[in-house]
């Protein structure tokens, strides 16, 4: 998750494209030692060989590799379906109380120094909020604001930053603002303020150089598009939505324990397991439901429901700008990955079953640091602020690794049901359904960046999908139409 010279410049004293490119190569995990020399210093630049030590720690071999017994990769046929139910319900538990503890963790050790400069950071009134959500309103982020939630003092407010590429009428963004009324009415004693981040394409091309040098190596038009979204998200600045109940006498009475709470209902059930059974975790009439707009933020909801934004953001009277003076940013990096979250693992599910799920999920976990990692560090780090991933929490994965797979994900049920299975269950244990059936959509796409690129760049989204643009080169990429 860092990065190793490994070219030189060029001879002009400069670095081309090209060499730039080959600079940098991301680094595997692990503990380095680089040894300088004095007679290694070459114009000036430190030179040195860099050494890989072996790390000795079989349990951390062993997460790294997401591999589970054999005995809990597919179903056991002979139990009975309570028995599934009940270990279900179980595992609920265990993941839930595993999560908190690992958003717990990250949400300590936050430096909120003290000083003129760090006062002065207060706006209208409003003091800094020290953890930031990327908060999409999808399943990962809304669990972790939920997490966080219990994590903090009652009285401590949480920033949530909504980016949006299409003048706030992106997926995200109504999942969002969706997500946000869930919020307020799960936790009502909390500050909560959700940051409108809108951007545009011009925002992309006017930062282009600089995130591209942060990206490096990482040079596909996804993760341009990656990288740009998740920047200009960090930035977290923008109109603010502000929840502010007032500073509580007493904590929630969430705040304690949500693992298991009073108005926990039946619907954490995994789906039945039978030979050609396609049946979810939650029932299509369950899931429609879940849909629809609790009593608590009805006008906003509702709104949201008939797929008007103007009526949304009217009814949450969107107020002020504000820019989050968060120290640590929570992500939600690793849910896909260690929960069966993207259409890759069902098509894997569909052709190899559920040893070829293990596989295809072990496979992903294994890249994250060269895929993602890296790349969205250096992104989050630029803004300054701290990227901090409870899902890849040791003991977290440790605790999923425990469960049976097909507890953890049955991709025999529909999106927004069987993928991440354990996960939804955790969400409506906490109350929040209609976060918990959301299906995964990623930064690029729920944001509708992808989408404007695609039509500036190649015509249209189509021409772009055909070209299979995401994998694409940037140097590939057809110039003009505006970009620079």
């Amino acid at each position: 998750m860092t990065a190793r010279l490994t070219a030189a410049e060029d001879g002009g004293g400069g670095a081309s494209s090209a060499a730039v490119s080959q600079f940098w190569e991301e680094v595997e995990p692990g503990i380095y030692s680089v040894c300088f020399g004095d007679s290694r210093l070459l114009e000036g630049r430190a030179s040195g060989a860099m050494q890989r030590h072996a790390w000795a720690d079989p349990l951390l071999d062993n997460l790294a590799g997401y591999q589970r017994p054999s005995s809990l990769i597919a179903p056991q046929p002979d139990v009975k379906d309570e028995d599934r139910a009940l270990a279900f319900e179980c595992a609920a538990d265990k993941v839930l109380e595993a999560l908190q503890n690992a958003v717990a963790l990250r949400c300590k050790c936050i430096d909120m120094p003290n000083g003129l400069h760090w006062d002065s950071a207060a706006q209208d009134g409003l003091a800094p909020a020290p953890v930031l959500v990327l908060f999409s309103g999808g399943v990962d982020s809304t669990l972790l604001a939920t997490c966080a939630h219990m994590a903090l003092p009652p009285d401590t407010p949480i920033d949530l930053a909504s980016i949006c590429f299409d003048g706030g009428n992106s997926p995200d963004r109504m999942s969002a603002l969706d997500a946000f009324e869930e919020l307020k009415a799960f936790a009502p004693v909390r500050e909560w303020r959700l940051i409108l981040v809108d951007a545009g394409l011009e925002d992309v091309d006017r930062n282009r150089l600089h995130i591209l040098d942060l990206l490096r190596p990482s040079e596909s038009v996804m993760d341009l598009n990656i990288g740009a979204a998740l920047w200009l998200a960090a930035q977290a600045e923008g109109p603010l939505l502000l929840h502010s109940p007032g500073r509580p006498s007493a904590a929630s009475p969430r705040t304690s324990s949500a693992a298991a709470p009073a108005d926990k209902e039946p619907t954490c059930s995994p789906p039945e397991h039978s030979q050609g059974s396609r049946t979810g975790s939650i029932s299509d009439a369950e899931a429609e439901r879940s849909e629809q707009p609790s009593s608590r933020g009805e006008a906003a909801s509702s709104a949201l429901q008939e797929g008007d934004p103007s009526q949304v953001r009217s009814g949450m009277k969107e107020g002020r700008r504000y820019r989050s003076r968060a120290r640590v940013v929570l992500l939600g990096h690793g849910a896909d990955e260690l929960c069966a979250g993207y259409g890759r693992h069902r098509t894997r599910f569909r052709s190899h079953g559920w040893e070829g799920l293990s596989a295809e999920l072990a496979l992903d976990v294994g890249r994250l640091w060269r895929r993602n990692l890296g790349r969205d560090d250096r992104i989050i780090a630029d803004v300054g602020r701290e990227a901090r991933h409870p899902f890849l929490d040791e003991a977290f994965v440790a605790t999923l690794l425990a469960v049976p797979l097909p507890l953890v994900a049955d991709l025999q049920a529909p999106p927004g049901a069987g993928d991440k299975m354990l996960l939804r269950a955790a969400l409506r244990r906490l109350g929040l359904k209609r976060a918990s059936v959301r299906v995964k959509r990623a930064i690029q796409f729920g944001s509708r960046l992808s989408r404007q690129a695609n039509v500036r760049d190649f015509g249209s989204n189509r021409a772009a999908n055909m070209a299979k643009a995401g994998g694409l080169h940037l140097s590939d990429v057809p110039k003009g139409n505006g970009r620079a």
